[in-house]
């Protein structure tokens, strides 16, 4: 079916020439026009335009045609409509004069076979409707069948819907698009549907019991809801589904100042106990006290165990059993209540004696179950490096053999990995110190077979050298912990090296500390480096001649 219509326009079209002039005045009196005055210092002018309009008139007509098909597969359905067209909207609307229906309540006709029941929905649901220790973290399946039994053997449309006032802890159901489209049903059970449901817990609640749902005829649905057109239930069909999920152990958290980076160095200024701190996440509907009461969550303990790591503390592949923590004045490291915004009092846990590195995790027992965070749950862990041995010197230092010539290396090995990370950058500065000191000698000559050598007899003459303009200074922990020294550029131009042959120079390194923090060397106590400067620079090297 098509409706045509058509609407004639008129259109104008409008062209304008202005023209404008500045004439004398004689000009201007015989034009015999209203004159606008204009003053100036050559004399008096006017200004005027002339503008003139020709318009043009047409007419178009536009034809629209719309087409349309009106239907109904309900069996013997007929109906008488009239048919308008809206001008603002450009387009056909329909109004129901007469006819007959197979739903009884559409307005404008008469119920066909108004007596007799046109819908006979049945839902079914597997598992006897109840579903029982439910993964928490997992959603369930559930099949529901429809059938549609019509007692007049029609295709029939129906809703699904979740009962308004069944479910009121907000189990979450997922009825996919039946809830929000019609399901075309053939009549007969051979012809049943299956709907999947999507079923998953809401936050805080584990059992959901006689939650309702609801199949209805389309007809029936749609004058039922909102406003109750019916003066009465529609023709429904329901089932009830009870699901209890296991419930999850109580969940407690890390806070406090560890918390920024979830890792602790535990040195030999640390003394024998760290403190730790926990905090209920869900205190406010889950008190750690009354599910302890409810028998629901036996305790919440502290728990360590070793694993092996670098010496950043990453963990590198081996992890030993959890045991529980003690406190410092003994006891488990536990917590049974917490204060009213959900913080536990603070507790003082006697750290392992032996060095290494540890996690540290807060435990939630409430019984057994293979299903993770339903019999036991864990924290997230807090690394704890337990590292109470200081830097020490590792072999012998380097020039071993007391004589530093041109190209040889100044270093010294540690037993630790050593904080490198430098202070300041300009200049580089470092955690440890260095300090050298040149000692004049009295240079002597020893003869061999090969040829005399260098010998230093101290003078007792020392004088103290500009580290930061004598030499470069590096710290590495790759491959192994060391500090470095290096004769600058600037010392070697300059001539300050060639000062120091056939003399003695003392490095001295203090301060020296390890990533945990533990020192050695401290002031008035530190690491020497002795050695004699011998061997004269390579003739490539620039110099400054005195």
């Amino acid at each position: 079916m098509e409706m045509e219509w058509s609407e004639t326009k008129a259109e104008k079209v409008w062209e304008t020439i202005d023209m404008s002039y500045v004439l004398s005045a004689s000009i201007f009196l015989n034009a015999e026009v209203g004159p606008v005055w204009m003053e100036s210092e050559l004399g008096t002018t006017l200004d005027y335009s002339v503008s003139t309009e020709n318009v043009q008139a047409t007419e178009k007509t536009e034809t629209s045609t719309v087409e349309f098909t009106l239907m109904d597969d309900s069996l013997g359905d007929y109906f008488d409509l009239e048919i308008s067209y809206d001008m603002m909207y450009k387009s056909p609307y329909f109004k129901t004069v007469a006819g007959a229906s197979s739903c009884p309540y559409e307005p404008g006709v008469q119920g066909r076979m108004a007596t007799n029941q046109r819908d006979e929905p049945k839902i079914k649901i597997g598992g006897a409707g109840r579903f029982d220790n439910i993964n928490p973290e997992e959603t369930l399946e559930i099949t529901i069948e429809l059938i549609n039994d019509s007692p007049t053997s029609e295709t029939r449309n129906y809703f699904l819907e979740v009962i308004p006032g069944s479910n009121p802890n907000n189990l979450q159901i997922d009825l996919d698009n039946a809830q929000n489209e019609a399901l075309r049903l053939p009549y007969g059970t051979e012809n049943g549907r299956s709907v999947k449901v999507q079923v998953t817990r809401s936050p805080t609640t584990w059992l959901y019991q006689d939650v309702k749902i609801g199949m209805y005829p389309v007809c029936e649905y749609d004058l039922f809801t909102p406003i109750n057109q019916l003066g009465r239930q529609p023709i429904s069909s329901t089932v009830m589904l009870t699901v209890s999920f296991l419930r999850e152990c109580a969940e407690a958290q890390f806070v406090g100042e560890m918390t920024k980076t979830m890792q602790v160095m535990f040195n030999q200024d640390s003394g024998d106990t760290q403190q730790f701190e926990a905090y209920n996440p869900k205190y406010r509907t889950e008190t750690w006290a009354s599910l302890i009461e409810q028998g629901d969550l036996q305790n919440i303990r502290l728990n360590y165990r070793y694993y092996s790591a670098d010496a950043s503390g990453a963990y590198t592949g081996t992890k030993g059993p959890w045991r529980e923590a003690d406190l410092g004045g003994g006891g488990k490291a536990e917590w049974v209540r917490h204060s009213e915004s959900g913080f536990g009092d603070p507790i003082n846990v006697a750290m392992p004696q032996q060095e290494g590195t540890y996690e540290y995790a807060i435990k939630s027992t409430c019984g057994s179950s293979p299903v993770e965070n339903v019999g036991e749950r864990f924290s997230e862990s807090v690394v704890v490096v337990v590292d109470r041995t200081s830097p020490e010197q590792f072999g012998m230092y380097e020039p071993s053999d007391g004589v530093f010539k041109f190209g040889d290396e100044i270093r010294v090995d540690f037993t630790e990995t050593l904080q490198c990370d430098a202070v300041t950058r300009n200049p580089l500065s470092y955690y440890f110190s260095v300090t050298a000191t040149k000692k004049e000698c009295a240079i002597t000559r020893t003869k061999r077979p090969t040829g005399g050598i260098t010998a230093c007899q101290p003078t007792g003459v020392e004088s103290e050298l500009f580290v930061d303009s004598m030499f470069q200074i590096s710290c590495s922990n790759t491959p192994q912990p060391s500090i470095q020294l290096a004769f600058s550029k600037a010392a070697i131009i300059g001539g300050e090296y060639d000062k120091l042959r056939g003399h003695r120079v003392d490095v001295t390194i203090t301060n020296v500390e390890d990533v945990a923090g533990n020192k050695n060397y401290l002031p008035g106590a530190g690491l020497v480096m002795s050695f004699e400067v011998a061997g004269a620079l390579p003739p490539h090297l620039p110099q400054t001649k005195f």
